[in-house]
């Protein structure tokens, strides 16, 4: 009898559950996220792939428990032990292996049997040995608030200097923040080249008015169009000629803070209109 594999493949139903995957990896399969590692596979797809072929018969239902006791998966190739991970929850031995070290040293250490008991204990450890200092790094005023909040993500960008003296920000376009399905969910982050404040607008704006300082643009257009930039005049430069002589990197500008309000919610407000604590 053929592995059903061989027959086909059930596209229709993975297709769904691969695309929530891959939208929040680190969170629907956190065990191959615990290590950097490059062109992770999406493991419910890997999982489909592996049922299919240790399977006989018909296909199994993605959901349904499997027991393949008996049988190896081998995966010359490791990386990032997607495939190994996934044959191990359904119940196959498995064997792997890569040229590259870090990838056997990750695979090891995300595959190895632990006590939950001891790890809880020790995460608890390191929180209170280290939580407080860490945090204090990470802590703003956010404007109506009476006290600093936790700052979660800090927006840079590069800057140049034209020979006329105008600091230019490296913006390809000014909408900086928006949903992975942007077309279900529109509204995005958008930062005002006038007056440098954060208002909300529909990712695909190609007109908006800010509504600090009044000024209109297409937030799709940024003053950096490939490897120009473009001055408050027209005039146009290339950015490695605005890099002193080459020496080093473009400065950073910070533009833009995101951080827990003190009703828990998350607040996404200019670097202007926020103070940094340190």
């Amino acid at each position: 009898m053929k592995h059903v594999i061989e027959n086909d493949f059930p596209f229709e139903k993975i297709d769904p559950i691969a695309e929530i995957e891959s939208y929040r990896k680190e969170i629907n399969r956190p065990i191959y996220h615990i290590h950097k590692w490059w062109a992770k596979r999406l493991g419910s797809v890997f999982r489909s792939i592996v049922s299919g072929t240790l399977s006989e018969g018909e296909w199994k239902d993605f959901h349904e428990y499997q027991n393949n006791t008996g049988k190896v998966v081998l995966d010359p190739f490791m990386g990032s032990g997607t495939t190994l991970g996934e044959a191990a929850k359904l119940g196959a031995n498995v064997i792997g292996c890569d040229v590259n070290p870090v990838s056997t040293f990750l695979v090891t250490q995300a595959l190895t049997n632990v006590s939950l008991n001891d790890l809880e204990k020790e995460y608890t450890a390191i929180e209170l040995d280290v939580k407080e200092e860490i945090l204090s790094y990470y802590r703003t005023m956010v404007p109506g608030s009476s006290k600093p909040t936790p700052a979660l993500y800090y927006f840079w960008v590069k800057v140049v200097t034209t020979p006329r003296g105008e600091i230019i920000p490296l913006f390809s376009s000014y909408v900086f923040s928006k949903n992975a399905y942007a077309s279900k969910k529109p509204d995005s982050q958008i930062w005002c080249p006038s007056c440098e404040s954060i208002f909300v607008e529909k990712y695909n704006a190609t007109e908006v008015e800010c509504p600090d300082c009044h000024y209109s643009f297409n937030p799709q257009k940024g003053q950096a169009i490939g490897a120009k930039v473009i001055d408050s005049n027209g005039s146009e430069y290339k950015i490695k000629d605005l890099v002193v002589n080459g020496a080093k990197a473009p400065e950073h500008k910070l533009y833009a803070i995101l951080a827990i309000n003190e009703d828990g919610k998350k607040s996404t407000s200019s670097q202007h209109s926020m103070t940094m604590i340190f």
